[in-house]
């Protein structure tokens, strides 16, 4: 089950709704909740925090908050071989909003993961970005 905010694999079972009894799961890096995708879609509420106790932050904390870079690569790091996504959908991985000012610089610095096709750019893993381009599929 991945988180439908940041789509972490670290999302855990968290109790059941009373009453209707769907499941509840809780991402275990962002600490959102929600209930399974197949119910009605997934429904986000706003983790609550627990009052007098403060977690540190890391140094990768802070970068994955604040870093386009870290987030970029994170979200690239995660693409399965044969998976392909397009920019709006990584967009959404990262967590960005279109038109971010670092957006194009950071993008445009990873060009083997993705092609383009048809004025369409597709994104996937960089061993079979390569072959698409040395095949003439993507350019």
């Amino acid at each position: 089950m991945n988180c439908p905010n940041c789509n972490s694999e670290k999302a855990y079972k968290n109790g059941k709704e009373p009453g209707s009894g769907k499941q509840k799961y809780k991402c275990g890096d962002c600490g959102k909740s929600f209930y399974d995708s197949y119910e009605k879609g997934p429904v986000i509420t706003k983790s609550k925090p627990v009052v007098g106790i403060s977690t540190p932050l890391t140094i990768g904390d802070i970068r994955k908050l604040h870093d386009v870079d870290t987030r970029v690569l994170e979200a690239l790091g995660k693409l399965k071989k044969n998976e392909f996504i397009s920019k709006d959908d990584l967009i959404k991985r990262i967590g960005l909003r279109p038109g971010y000012p670092r957006l194009s610089a950071t993008i445009d610095s990873y060009k083997e993961y993705y092609g383009k096709a048809d004025s369409k750019i597709y994104w996937g893993h960089p061993d079979e970005i390569a072959l698409l381009k040395d095949e003439g599929t993507l350019y």
